[in-house]
């Protein structure tokens, strides 16, 4: 489970789910039979790729891609994006 907070404003984007790169604090919590066995703090690594989706978004024609960057957009896979 992936758990953010401190949204970045200006990295919003206005469609699907904003991505863990537009918050400060990011944490991956492992549950195993309902415990927590694990925190991982990923916000350092987050703070490297920070924006690279919003920039990746609204970069180019959006109507050559504009498929895959909504499906993008939508996707609750969490690579660290």
């Amino acid at each position: 489970m992936r758990l953010a907070k401190d949204f970045i404003r200006e990295l919003y984007i206005h469609m699907g789910y904003q991505k863990a790169t537009a918050f400060e604090t990011v944490l991956d919590v492992t549950l195993k039979n309902g415990r927590v066995v694990e925190i991982t703090d990923r916000s350092q690594e987050i703070e490297q790729k920070r924006g690279a989706f919003k920039e990746y978004f609204e970069s180019g024609d959006m109507s050559s891609d504009m498929r895959q960057k909504i499906e993008e957009a939508f996707s609750l896979d969490m690579d660290l994006e």
